[in-house]
């Protein structure tokens, strides 16, 4: 089964990400209070109609929307290709 953070071998999760980290801890300390009103600053200018903290908002609920992969056919269908070759190789060469 996967690691936390990626498939196994992927050093992804474990890159030194400063910031990231200051951020958090900022956010966390004192149990929280700054994600907190974080959060409620987000959700009161959803309120308050600005789209993008709306979608935002909307995006952490539901999830984002799937996005469509039209392929090339008329009906946006995409075309396989199965191929198979053979390739003679003279050992000489």
């Amino acid at each position: 089964m996967a690691e936390r953070g990626g498939q196994p071998g992927n050093k992804n999760a474990t890159k030194n990400r400063p910031i990231t980290e200051a951020i958090t801890r900022v956010l966390l300390a004192n149990d929280g209070e700054k994600l907190r009103a974080l959060a409620e600053s987000l959700v009161a200018r959803a309120i308050e109609s600005d789209t993008r903290a709306a979608v935002e908002v909307n995006d952490r609920i539901e999830g984002k929307v799937p996005q469509a992969v039209i392929g090339p056919g008329d009906a946006g269908e995409h075309t396989i290709i199965n191929r198979i070759e053979e390739v003679v190789v003279d050992p000489h060469d």
